[in-house]
């Protein structure tokens, strides 16, 4: 009997200890999920994770450079920016990229990279003052300056993203 118990004690022990012990896995780190976050000030959008961002002059701005004679070729330009980043914007919303569109009309747009760094951009000294930025967050941004068609535009967002 006294065997008998010594077994079932014995088998009980080594039960209760093959449960208790589990193994610990090590498992690759995982890739810090970034929130796409937009903040805006007066002057400055500061943003983090996947944009599009169009930029052009403000309202003011163009006001600006009216009483200031700048030709009238860039008002045209300006307008047919307009025109082709609605039809895009239009575009875009009916896509996986709706909740990434941000429209600037102001100066600075700050990108915060997900390695801490911080990209700067003054639209005022740019060679365009229109055009598209894109940013996933991960890599420097890809700055499209100037007036594009939809079909362009799709294919610098595809390649940026990593569509193909």
């Amino acid at each position: 009997m006294k065997n008998l118990i010594f077994i079932v004690l014995l088998a009980l022990t080594s039960a209760l200890a093959s449960c208790s012990h589990t193994e610990k896995k090590q498992s690759a780190p995982a890739e810090a999920v970034v929130v796409n976050k937009a903040t805006a000030s007066k002057d400055t959008l500061t943003v983090q994770g996947k944009w599009i961002i169009f930029f052009q002059p403000s309202q003011a701005d163009y006001a600006e450079m009216q009483r200031n004679g700048v030709d009238s070729n860039f008002f045209t330009i300006a307008s047919q920016f307009s025109t082709y980043r609605d039809t895009m914007v239009d575009s875009l919303k009916k896509t996986k990229w709706a909740d990434m569109i941000q429209l600037n009309e102001r100066r600075y747009l700050v990108i915060k990279l997900n390695n801490g760094k911080k990209v700067v951009f003054d639209r005022t000294k740019s060679n365009d003052m229109v055009g598209m930025i894109l940013t996933d967050g991960k890599q420097s941004p890809d700055i499209e300056s100037g007036v594009s068609n939809n079909r362009v535009w799709w294919a610098a967002i595809n390649w940026f993203f990593g569509e193909k």
